[in-house]
């Protein structure tokens, strides 16, 4: 498809990938906003502003921030709260039409728009240094238009920056189309660069994607990386949320499970949001809860003891809420035993209200 084609319509993959980008982005400014006031987002391959008649990435952006800092609870903690914004492309043409859209957005006082720019990737990266050094929270939605847009180590620079989350668009179910046969040099190089087993068969693209997360985990130096497969049937295609924050993977998780059955991929066609879907007792009929069950199980009997934030963190790090890891718990029964610490008397105490508070120890006598 060409790049005209592209934002002539919307495809349902599209909007299935801006809905998941407006709604983090409307919990991270929020989140972030209230602890430091201000925060930083970049869209470095922001396109045209429009896919049709619906609002791209930028204005998603722009509309999301300005509802977060109306929040009155905001306003009496931070009043001074900014979101500042870039946006950049390196097609001259869409950063025209960009600010064509732009010009008749009214942009409140609590949005510092930066000019947008015209400039490759790396070079939008470079012209950042400054702020990549600094102790401001970061967000950056990088959705390339093509495989060699973005390389791993460009992405390395942005999540070593400190309080810094990336969401990640790739292609991948093209890629995985070709694996294990003698691809295009482009095709290729990607298999070889974001794949932990290159141009080997995989078992479908769940395993695919499993690949590249592992690939991002040993590059980047990264626990909390989360993809999440875009399925729309005949065509698919992925995000990948980074992150070194388990509040951040927490928040991604609770938007993942409320939109998926299986806390893994998310039907795009017709999509439905299941909130129940976050209730342990409804995940439990997956097979992906099954198999979390017997892994936390087998981590438990390991460690043979784990207290209740490093069960909510292992929770998070295999996709799942504390509320799946808690229902498992429960069903252990005589397997386990739990202590309190503090002024903790009953429970697991594994929830997101507890995730920094260390509150009870279980112990695995099975």
């Amino acid at each position: 498809m060409t790049k005209e084609n592209f934002y002539e319509r919307q495809t349902d993959l599209t909007a299935a990938k801006i809905r998941f980008y407006r709604e983090y982005i409307g919990g991270y400014l929020i989140k972030v906003l209230m602890t430091f006031g201000t925060c930083f987002v970049a869209d470095l391959f922001c396109g045209r502003g429009k896919n049709a008649d619906k609002d791209g990435s930028p204005l998603v952006l722009i509309n999301t921030a300005q509802k977060m800092l109306e929040s009155p609870a905001l306003r009496k903690k931070q009043p001074g709260a900014v979101v500042e914004i870039l946006f950049n492309d390196a097609d001259a043409e869409n950063i025209s039409s960009l600010n064509e859209e732009l010009s008749k957005v009214n942009i409140p006082p609590g949005i510092k728009l930066r000019t947008p720019t015209n400039r490759t990737f790396s070079a939008a990266l470079d012209g950042l240094s400054g702020k990549l050094a600094d102790r401001t929270p970061k967000f950056f939605f990088l959705d390339p238009f093509t495989y060699s847009d973005v390389q791993i180590p460009e992405i390395k620079k942005i999540i070593d920056s400190p309080y810094s989350e990336v969401l990640l668009f790739l292609p991948t179910y093209h890629a995985y189309r070709f694996s294990g046969v003698n691809t295009e040099p482009k095709t290729k190089k990607f298999l070889q660069n974001f794949t932990t087993r290159g141009t080997a068969v995989y078992s479908g693209i769940q395993d695919f994607n499993d690949s590249i997360r592992q690939k991002l985990r040993q590059s980047l130096g990264l626990d909390f990386i989360r993809p999440i497969l875009l399925d729309g049937g005949k065509s698919k295609n992925s995000l990948f949320f980074l992150t070194k924050h388990l509040k951040g993977m927490l928040l991604m998780n609770k938007l993942v499970w409320g939109k998926s059955s299986d806390g893994i991929s998310v039907k795009v066609e017709g999509e439905v949001s299941l909130p129940l879907f976050a209730k342990a007792e409804l995940a439990a009929t997956t097979r992906s809860y099954a198999e979390f069950a017997q892994t936390f199980e087998a981590e438990l009997k390991t460690r043979r003891q784990m207290k209740n934030t490093e069960i909510i963190r292992f929770a998070a790090l295999q996709g799942f809420l504390p509320e799946h890891a808690r229902s498992i718990l429960a069903n252990l029964g005589g397997k386990i035993a739990v202590s309190h610490i503090g002024g903790g008397t009953r429970g697991f105490y594994v929830s997101e209200s507890n995730c920094d508070s260390e509150l009870s120890v279980i112990s695995y006598n099975g």
